[in-house]
């Protein structure tokens, strides 16, 4: 019908008097650091911490660094599965500085759900808190990984972020700032 789901497109585009901001995310975190770089990104509650932009900045490069050490490249997956916190902004952040895809996966799967999207999205690696409150999701990733031929990684926050934080040592600001090159604002 006229109104069907068939119809109707997933956005809309025409003539505006806005333009296009024209860059990407990392860059645009690169001039707010750099325009605020003491003020409080992020505040923290569970953690009963904040953090500014220039610590935030300092996260993302440490994180993106690392992701690229562990093999992640422009356009590859990687998941995300945890509820909110302080890791789950320095992820997003990471993987769209180098280019890669997000998949946030919903902290309420269970085992036939998170096979499933890590499949259907090709998941490269995760990113996971070792468990919710009704779920072990370190024992789920457990579980799930032989049954996801992507999957080559799994990192669980409450384990190893500060040693994966650490990978970034083994690259250089050159070879980020080469990656972040390449990430265009309209891709």
């Amino acid at each position: 019908g006229k109104n069907s789901s068939s119809n109707q497109l997933s956005y809309s585009h025409g003539a505006s008097t806005l333009p296009l901001l024209g860059e990407t995310i990392g860059e645009n975190l690169r001039k707010t650091v750099e325009k605020f770089s003491k003020h409080i990104a992020l505040i923290v509650f569970s953690e009963k911490s904040e953090y500014n932009y220039e610590q935030l900045w300092e996260q993302t490069t440490k994180l993106s660094k690392s992701l690229m050490h562990l093999g992640i490249k422009k356009y590859d997956k990687v998941g995300i599965w945890c509820p909110n916190r302080f890791e789950w902004i320095i992820v997003q952040y990471a993987t769209a500085r180098i280019g890669a895809i997000l998949v946030n996966i919903n902290p309420s799967y269970q085992l036939p759900e998170l096979e499933y999207v890590l499949n259907d999205a090709c998941v490269k690696l995760i990113i996971s808190a070792k468990s919710s409150r009704t779920s072990d999701y370190e024992q789920l990733l457990h579980n799930v990984k032989p049954k996801c031929p992507n999957l080559e990684n799994i990192i669980i926050i409450d384990n190893e972020w500060h040693q994966v934080m650490n990978f970034s040592e083994q690259i250089t600001d050159d070879e980020l700032d080469h990656n972040e090159s390449r990430v265009q604002f309209d891709e």
